[in-house]
């Protein structure tokens, strides 16, 4: 089985807010996620999450922090072959909040349906599905209180 290595940014504004992309699946169904996507050949995690970054939201003035969560890899299908994602989450600060999508790619135009600048509060009250599941919120609380962690947290995917 094939290995798809992922980053995504958990990328904070000068308020803390967190940028989530709103996803919709091919049944119809809506979820709230970080920035980010595969890893191409050769790519670190910071040059992998600066390219995620600047081709999904423009924004190229980031400033790139530690690894701070790792997913609990999970198999998918994609191309009608079946694939372990591994999943890693960076720590990525903004000033800019101006959000610019003219580099997407198709396959993300289609699943990508808006963003929204979170603050946590927002996130703790939201009946909406956020990812990784169960875990982004006090991961997060836990980062804008004590800072990131001093070893990659495990997370659901």
């Amino acid at each position: 089985m094939e290995t798809r290595e992922t980053v995504r940014a958990v990328l904070l504004d000068s308020a803390d807010r967190l940028l989530m992309f709103r996803l919709v699946d091919s049944e119809g169904v809506p979820r709230w996620t970080c920035p980010g996507g595969g890893l191409k050949e050769g790519e670190g995690l910071d040059e992998a999450v600066r390219r995620e970054l600047r081709e999904e939201t423009g924004l190229v003035a980031v400033q790139v922090g530690p690894l701070v969560w790792v997913g609990t890899p999970w198999i998918t299908h994609r191309r009608g072959y079946a694939q372990l994602v591994k999943q890693s989450y960076v720590l990525v600060r903004t000033i800019s909040t101006q959000v610019d999508h003219r580099s997407l790619q198709d396959h993300e135009r289609k699943s990508i349906k808006g963003y929204r600048w979170w603050s946590l509060s927002e996130l703790k009250a939201t009946p909406e599905r956020l990812l990784p599941d169960d875990d982004l919120v006090p991961q997060l609380e836990s980062i804008l209180k004590y800072g990131p962690p001093p070893k990659p947290v495990t997370v659901s995917g």
